[in-house]
């Protein structure tokens, strides 16, 4: 029913829990703690060795279909171009 409150499609993603005594992301200046830019372990935001292979698999795959989407308009062209060779000898 429409007045039903909404069902979550997929529940939220697990979020890295920082500790209060854990500083090694963080610098502190004027008071105040900062996030280190230079941070690279930021477990939110990491892509996973089996992410990365997905990845490679789409790119891969989206390289192959770029390139069997290329050969059929050179089939068609070519077969086109046949028909126009065809038709303009036979006038």
């Amino acid at each position: 029913m429409w007045l039903s409150p909404a069902r979550a499609a997929d529940p939220e993603p697990h979020r890295a829990q920082a500790s209060e005594d854990d500083h090694t992301g963080l610098s502190f200046h004027s008071g105040r703690f900062f996030r280190r830019e230079t941070m690279r372990d930021d477990p939110d935001n990491t892509v996973t060795p089996s992410e990365q292979r997905l990845l490679g698999l789409r790119a891969m795959r989206a390289a192959r279909a770029r390139l069997a989407s290329r050969d059929r308009a050179l089939a068609g062209l070519r077969e086109l171009g046949a028909a126009l060779r065809a038709a303009g000898g036979a006038g």
